[in-house]
């Protein structure tokens, strides 16, 4: 999710646990992929070996103390489910099943690198991609709801499974999906003028004005050209 790539159709994609997962349809939009996560480990552990080389050259002291205070955050799992809606559930939860494998021997691909058994990660579940501005005006989505959220709840269920026998370092996990949703339900609260015993319906800082639409909007006016429109005020855009 760190970069994003807009084809010449208007369509987008983001970076996935695995390249391999995505089909041949979407990949034939572009001319090279994005770095999955295992380009992108791949990349990092170099530049991280190459860092240590160069910089601490040897130095014992300070290259444990670089490996202790190095804090590993790996945040995948919208476009991963995104780019499953249109295969059936048992198909999708297959494509799961290898793609958390991935993460999973990924890290244990970054603790053998930096050569620690107590590699601290920040792991992040994915939300619920129905949360997100693009799925409503799609069509073909229409009726996916269900199934949409059926495969977010079982890649969250076994990401977490895995995270629980991960035995290299401590994984903390952050619930993306109910933090996003309390923020969404926080507004609607407010809007209605209802507050909870637990603080929501505050709508605190940035005291959001739009938990629905996304700020930016792309409207196709040619094949090879789009307009993009871009809200007046995005810091209360809860979306962009």
């Amino acid at each position: 999710m760190a970069q994003t790539a807009k084809s010449l159709r208007g369509k987008y994609i983001g970076s996935v646990v695995d390249n391999n997962e995505l089909p041949d349809s979407l990949l034939n939009l572009h001319k090279s992929p994005l770095a999955d996560f295992k380009a992108q480990v791949s990349q990092w552990t170099a530049a991280e070996a190459r860092a240590v080389q160069e910089d601490l050259a040897g130095n014992k002291e300070a290259i444990s103390h670089r490996q202790n205070h190095t804090i590993i955050v790996v945040s995948f799992g919208v476009w991963d489910v995104w780019n499953m809606l249109d295969k059936d559930y048992d198909t999708a939860t297959q494509s799961v099943d290898r793609s958390i494998g991935v993460i999973i021997d990924q890290l244990n691909v970054l603790s053998q690198s930096l050569g620690t058994n107590e590699l601290k990660v920040i792991l992040t579940l994915t939300p619920d991609v129905t949360f997100l501005p693009a799925f409503r005006p799609t069509r073909s989505h229409i009726g996916r709801h269900k199934e949409a959220v059926q495969i977010t709840e079982y890649w969250n269920r076994r990401l977490r499974e895995a995270a629980e026998k991960w035995d290299l370092g401590t994984i903390y996990l952050f619930d993306t999906n109910a933090f996003l949703a309390d923020l969404i339900r926080d507004w609607q609260l407010y809007a209605a003028g209802i507050e909870e015993p637990n603080g929501l319906g505050k709508n605190q800082e940035p005291g959001w004005e739009n938990v629905d639409d996304a700020c930016v909007e792309n409207e196709q006016q040619l094949v090879m050209t789009s307009e993009v429109k871009k809200c007046d005020n995005p810091e209360k855009f809860l979306f962009w």
